[in-house]
């Protein structure tokens, strides 16, 4: 039985981790839209919109993840919101947001295999970026 368990724990664990995106902090709307336009300019200079096809790994249900979503049509992207099915030629896209502490909030966003980040941070009803874009390939 204890064998089971294990099992089971391992498995489920396993289930969680396959799909890490999303948003795992509560954030006004003003906040979100501000790290909205900052990660879809960003993005702007990396992959031109007019030529960049994106398919969500998960269906936006957040409200960081519609304001993203919004933002990133108004720019010129292609956005597909079909996690099951790719988009042909299209490049898949995630997004994380969530906090390092209770005043600093980061971004994640994955195009294809390569991640861009940046920290930002909250005071005075403000949110300010802590540093410049980081990009893994």
């Amino acid at each position: 039985m204890r064998i089971f368990v294990t099992i089971l724990a391992v498995v489920m664990l396993a289930g969680c981790a396959g799909k890490p995106y999303g948003t795992f902090v509560e954030t006004s709307v003003g906040f979100q839209s501000i790290i909205a336009i900052d990660a879809v300019n960003q993005m702007a200079n990396l992959y031109p919109p007019a030529s960049t096809r994106l398919s969500l790994a998960l269906e936006p249900k957040d409200g960081f993840g519609q304001v993203l979503i919004q933002q990133m049509r108004l720019s010129g992207y292609a956005v597909y919101e079909s996690a099951t099915v790719p988009l042909a030629g299209g490049k898949m896209f995630a997004y994380v947001l969530d906090n390092l502490d209770s005043a600093n909030y980061r971004v994640s966003i994955s195009v294809g295999s390569e991640t861009l980040s940046r920290t930002y941070a909250v005071g005075n009803h403000n949110i300010t970026p802590n540093g410049l874009w980081t990009r893994k390939e």
